[in-house]
């Protein structure tokens, strides 16, 4: 994931160099052809169920249609009582390793990933709302970096929105499944049920063995990859189906699952920088998907969800060349519906209490 807004090929590249200076040597299957045969027939036998909520996006778009281009004074006010905690998804640590792939490639194209929720960020400076970056280890296991969202939620001077990408949003649904408690959360991009792209990196010995090294030489583990495979994270939702529902509907977080794809072109038009991987998961029976996770995947059980087409992995928190998206407008707007869908006192009697002691309610 590198070039100028693809981590993908940042990947590559440190994959690369991993293997270039590593001393070990992969470990290559005998039998290649079984090897695939056996991954095909474990990708048949999983399928990710259809998406299980209510659809908002009707709502979305009549509050991205608002001519209103400022922040009404009221809804400042509401917003100023919480603090979002951003937490990122997948290889989000990779910005650290930008600087020592600068010289190589240079001027235009030199790789840059931060600029990852940068205009997020600013947007929320410029509106005066507070907010706290989620120093997760991005490459670490989900139940790893729930202890540390867990502690940062736990440290947050006021109640706390959750603003989640991709892996962020697994982590962040361990941490809820192990007792955080939150006033609301807004998950983008996140795969619920796993993504067939770490299947496809995962299942092959050879890929396997570079992801491994790559993701120990960033500091993560093998862990981070296999817990996004389509087979590790439906295990996972099915074993803990209960609690995920009662999320919704036994503690009543008011949550948002923002779903984007982007259709596969039959031309060889380079129409995203997921378009290698936007066509394979197309191929393995999600024709709508952003390149990375399938769309079915994107959508936590029970939760509200929008649906937005046109819209790949990276474009809900990076810019690009290719796509385009009012990323400003897409934190204000999600921020309003999630706001005002916890202002309209969907919260228990015990979380309004303990939780958000700073808003008013009113009571029936």
């Amino acid at each position: 994931m590198l070039e100028r807004h693809s981590a993908s090929f940042l990947f590559a590249i440190v994959c690369f160099q991993a293997s270039a200076t590593s001393t070990a040597a992969p470990v290559i299957p005998e039998t290649p052809a079984q090897e695939r045969l056996t991954a095909e027939t474990r990708r048949e036998s999983l399928r990710i169920p259809d998406i299980q909520g209510t659809n908002v996006t009707q709502s979305y778009q009549s509050t991205w249609d608002n001519p209103s281009a400022e922040l009404s004074d009221d809804l400042k006010v509401k917003l100023r009582k919480f603090r979002v905690l951003i937490v990122p998804g997948f290889l989000s640590d990779a910005k650290r390793y930008v600087r020592v792939l600068e010289h190589p490639f240079g001027g235009k194209g030199t790789p840059d990933l931060t600029e990852y929720f940068a205009e997020t960020v600013k947007w929320l400076k410029d509106n005066q709302i507070d907010y706290a970056w989620v120093h997760i280890q991005a490459e670490q296991s989900p139940e790893y970096n729930a202890k540390i969202i867990d502690d940062a939620v736990k440290h947050s001077p006021r109640p706390a929105i959750v603003l989640s990408h991709s892996k962020g949003g697994v982590d962040t649904l361990v941490a809820l499944l192990t007792g955080t408690q939150i006033a609301g959360w807004i998950s983008l991009d996140a795969p619920f049920f796993g993504s067939p792209v770490a299947d496809l990196v995962a299942d092959h010995s050879a890929t396997h063995w570079l992801a491994k090294e790559v993701l120990t030489a960033m500091g993560g583990s093998e862990e981070s990859l296999e817990s996004l495979k389509v087979e590790t994270r439906i295990a996972f939702m099915q074993a803990h189906e209960k609690e995920v529902s009662g999320l919704i509907q036994d503690r009543h977080l008011p949550m948002i699952s923002f779903a984007g794809w982007k259709e596969k072109k039959s031309s060889w038009k380079f129409d995203t920088i997921f378009k290698w991987t936007r066509d394979i998961v197309s191929d393995w029976g999600y024709p709508k998907n952003d390149g990375i996770v399938p769309l079915e995947s994107q959508v936590l059980p029970g939760s509200d969800y929008i649906i937005v087409e046109g819209i790949d992995h990276l474009l809900t928190v990076r810019k690009s060349y290719l796509l385009s998206l009012d990323r400003p407008k897409l934190t204000q707007t999600l921020l309003s519906m999630i706001v005002e869908k916890i202002y309209a006192g969907e919260q228990t009697s015990y979380l309004r209490a303990k939780l958000l002691p700073s808003v008013h309610f009113e009571v029936d």
